[in-house]
């Protein structure tokens, strides 16, 4: 398990602590997701934040993915 923080302000210090509280009980992604109104802009038509161009909510969603990734093949996670 590892837990993602997300719809983050920036330069907030409830993220901070959000990540700190987390970290008590298991294993924070490095990598957090933005409070963007493009994820939901995007969803109004099915769609992903990076279809509609948002190259920042892309790059967010690629290095989560990449640290999940990275996480599966070093076996600290369990694929189902």
């Amino acid at each position: 398990m590892v837990f993602t923080v997300n719809r983050v302000k920036p330069r907030s210090r409830l993220t901070l602590d959000t990540a700190v509280a987390l970290s008590q009980h298991g294993t924070v992604a490095p990598v957090q997701v933005g409070d963007r109104t493009d994820y939901a802009a995007a969803m109004i038509d099915g769609l992903v934040a990076s279809e509609i161009g948002s190259k920042q909510a892309a790059d967010e969603m690629a290095a989560l993915w990449t640290y999940i990734l990275g996480r599966l093949e070093v076996g600290d996670v369990v694929a189902a």
